[in-house]
């Protein structure tokens, strides 16, 4: 997005700056969340809780990365913690904001959604490649599967 259709954006939602300390919880497992986040400096990780007290990291966040698109659109409780890593600050906003109509905003709205909709896609793929890697039993169907990836990324790129 431009720096004009931000400045758009900026005038008529409502984005909040949070800062985070080390350590910090941003979103709680088992919390209800209606607001994406963006990272725009510092890190911070997804982890789960397991029930033996050993920490599970799902997702390392850095400046730029998103989340809690797909929570913040579903009735679930989230399934992890989101903690931050180091001083992190973040911009927010209510998913709410991105499906209202708004005149003043014109196409700088619909491009945030479109752009929304890709992360969320991505994502999903993403899921996908994964849970299709953990269904093959031996490494062997591992490392065919990676290089069949690989190979058909590299025939679509033609």
């Amino acid at each position: 997005m431009s720096d004009k259709e931000v400045k758009i954006l900026a005038s008529v939602m409502d984005f909040t700056l949070k800062s985070f300390t080390k350590g910090e919880r941003i979103i709680s497992e088992g919390e209800q969340n209606d607001e994406v986040f963006v990272v725009l400096s510092g890190g911070a990780t997804g982890e789960r809780n397991m029930s033996d007290g050993r920490t599970f990291i799902v997702n390392e966040l850095t400046a730029g990365g998103v989340f809690g698109d797909v929570l913040s659109g579903s009735s679930a409780l989230s399934p992890v913690d989101i903690v931050a890593t180091e001083a992190c600050t973040t911009l927010s906003f209510k998913l709410s904001n991105i499906l209202t109509a708004c005149e003043r905003c014109g196409e700088a709205k619909q491009k945030l959604l479109r752009n929304f909709i890709l992360a969320i896609s991505d994502k999903y793929f993403a899921l996908n490649r994964r849970v299709r890697l953990l269904e093959k039993k031996s490494v062997r169907g591992k490392i065919s599967l990676y290089l069949m990836d690989i190979y058909n990324k590299k025939k679509e790129r033609r």
